[in-house]
């Protein structure tokens, strides 16, 4: 991807409609399957606290590391059928 070129996919293409669903004065979100974090940090935006789950753990790995500096956001590594650990606020 060129620099300037904006980012495409069938989960991004959605994220507007996501967002707007958000109801005034929510105060938690979860995103399932939140890959790197991109719709985690943009809910941030827009809730106080957002945790974000993936059972990939590299995934998981790059979405803390894109969101130093978001207050508020936990990413947490799930596998099916377990508990979710490893959480990080």
């Amino acid at each position: 991807m060129s620099e300037g070129e904006a980012r495409w996919n069938h989960n991004i293409h959605y994220h507007s409609v996501i967002l707007g669903a958000v109801p005034t004065g929510a105060r938690t979100a979860l995103d399932v399957g939140c890959g790197e974090g991109l719709l985690t940090r943009s809910l941030r935006g827009m809730v106080p606290n957002v945790t974000g789950i993936d059972i990939d753990p590299a995934s998981i790995e790059l979405a803390r590391r894109s969101a130093n500096g978001f207050p508020g956001t936990c990413f947490q590594e799930c596998v099916t059928g377990a508990t979710c650990s490893g959480g990080t606020r």
